[in-house]
């Protein structure tokens, strides 16, 4: 039988690649979980360090801390869900690096804004990593979505790291104190608007009360798609295919 376990030097190699470029790096175990004590928080770039975990821990994989290493990591596991808030929400991704999961998945790799705060989900199925870590290729992981060890690779020419896109950003939820012109209409941010529909219970006082808040949301942007989207998303379930109905 094949050994699968990663090579000390496969992990030394490509852990001193990623510390010379800037990454800081950790061991994990194929259960993605942390090898060293403070987990995340004990990645470095010193070579002594990586050589040494190399040297005495059994079949270490390579974790990256992505704070540390000035990134934001993107990790789609369901495309159809990412591409629909795209199109919901009329945002664009640009060209950056990219790596397949285990699990099928897709990891984008982003250039973080120094001082910026980013958001830890952006959907069902869509997770945005800055506080945490990733694993990296050629890690080999156990993946519970697929039921199976997989390896983690490289998308080819997918190019280098892009700077984040400040949607990913959290924004401050707080209403503007701002008072706008008589006849004009302020400027809608959706994505304060749905941080603060977030914090309503769509299932609390049932549809009648939610119907109430979806037409303020109506009225506020217009009765924008970007808007509607959002009530179907927030909103209870039952009822939510009558939303649109309800708005035209």
């Amino acid at each position: 039988m094949t050994d699968l376990r990663t090579r000390p030097e496969k992990f030394t190699a490509n852990a001193l690649a990623f510390a010379k470029s800037g990454m800081h790096v950790f061991p994990c175990f194929r259960t993605k979980e942390p090898m060293t004590r403070n987990g995340h928080k004990d990645a470095t770039t010193s070579p002594d360090t990586i050589e040494q975990w190399a040297a005495t821990l059994d079949d270490p994989q390579i974790g990256v801390a992505c704070a540390a290493s000035g990134l934001v990591v993107v990790d789609v596991d369901d495309v159809e869900a990412f591409s629909k808030v795209l199109s919901d929400r009329g945002r664009t991704f640009p060209r950056t690096t990219q790596v397949i999961t285990p699990s099928g998945g897709i990891y984008y790799y982003f250039r973080a804004r120094p001082g910026a705060r980013y958001k830890g989900k952006l959907c069902d199925g869509v997770d945005i990593k800055n506080n945490g870590y990733v694993l990296a290729p050629p890690s080999v992981a156990w993946s519970r979505r697929a039921g199976c060890e997989g390896t983690y690779r490289w998308v080819p020419n997918s190019g280098m790291p892009a700077d984040a896109p400040a949607w990913l950003e959290k924004t401050d939820a707080r209403p503007s104190m701002s008072t706008p012109s008589p006849g004009s209409r302020p400027p809608v941010n959706l994505d304060q608007l749905e941080a603060l529909v977030g914090h309503i219970d769509p299932d609390d006082g049932g549809y009648d009360r939610w119907l109430k808040i979806l037409m303020s949301l109506h009225d506020a942007t217009g009765g924008s798609p970007g808007a509607l989207a959002l009530a179907e998303r927030c909103g209870p379930r039952e009822g939510r295919s009558s939303v649109r109905a309800r708005c035209k």
